[in-house]
């Protein structure tokens, strides 16, 4: 069981990476789009072409790699390390 959980380290952790880049990046459209809007608004429609259940199963579905990425990234002063193993507290 240990064997399968470490070959799914790199594409959880892959995976985690692309989604909270890929977060990231409709959040800074979002905003530009409505910061130079004249009114400083923008309409974000959900359901336009009948794409909401996918998009939940897919933000659902990616819960598990952001948390698994963000609970084996560690911060040091000079590089960030991603690939060490975190002990268990």
């Amino acid at each position: 069981m240990l064997a399968f959980a470490e070959r799914l380290r790199f594409p959880a952790i892959l995976l985690g990476s692309v989604i909270l880049f890929a977060s990231y990046l409709i959040l800074l459209a979002t905003f530009l789009a409505a910061y130079l809007s004249p009114i400083k608004t923008v309409v974000v429609y959900i359901n336009r072409v009948g794409e909401a259940n996918v998009e939940l199963f897919f933000l659902l579905a990616s819960i598990p790699c952001v948390v698994y990425y963000m609970k084996r990234l560690k911060w040091s002063r000079k590089q960030r390390k991603l690939w060490v193993k975190v002990p268990d507290e």
